[in-house]
């Protein structure tokens, strides 16, 4: 059940990501807190994934 929470949680913050993005190539001057805590969500998000499913070059040395 919680990787279908962590898969959700991804799909929405790519797509604000997205959102922001296209605004700011727009022309757009977002709140730059926005911005910011879009990069922190993000950050805090993959570093869960990580600990859910690994990197590959963290799980290469392992195999052996």
């Amino acid at each position: 059940m919680r990787i279908g929470w962590f898969t959700l949680a991804v799909y929405i913050l790519n797509k604000l990501t997205s959102i922001v993005k296209n605004m700011l190539v727009l022309g757009y001057e977002g709140p730059e807190i926005l911005v910011q805590g879009l990069t922190a969500t993000r950050s805090t998000v993959d570093a869960a994934g990580n600990k859910v499913i690994p990197k590959a070059d963290e799980t290469a040395g392992k195999s052996e």
